[in-house]
């Protein structure tokens, strides 16, 4: 993983709508496009230092594991992936999904 990945959050109407990732040159590594679900009223946790781990399979799983910074083992959180949903877990509470609607790489 590059120490300089950039990530940016686009928005459609206010709502997060895609994630892109650059790399330290400016070079577009990955785009998504989603939608935020929640279930139930959306739960707050605190992440603070500390980078939950990638599980799951797929290609976005493994682009998203190069991408982003390796897990301390410490979070008590998690980001399970499949290509077409995200969903973040905190002590074993969902905190939310995003509904992935397609991404592509640099390749693509």
């Amino acid at each position: 993983m590059d120490a300089e990945t950039l990530l940016i959050v686009g928005q459609y109407h206010g709502n997060p709508a895609s994630l892109t990732f650059f790399d330290s040159e400016g070079q577009q590594q990955l785009s998504i496009w989603m939608n935020v679900v929640f279930h139930d009223k959306p739960k707050k946790s605190s992440l603070k230092n500390s980078m939950p781990p990638i599980k799951g399979g797929g290609g976005l799983a493994g682009l998203l594991g190069g991408l982003l910074p390796e897990s301390d083992n410490k979070s008590r959180c998690l980001i399970q992936v499949t290509d077409d949903l995200m969903s973040f877990y905190c002590n074993g509470n969902n905190l939310f999904n995003l509904k992935v609607k397609g991404f592509k790489t640099t390749a693509d």
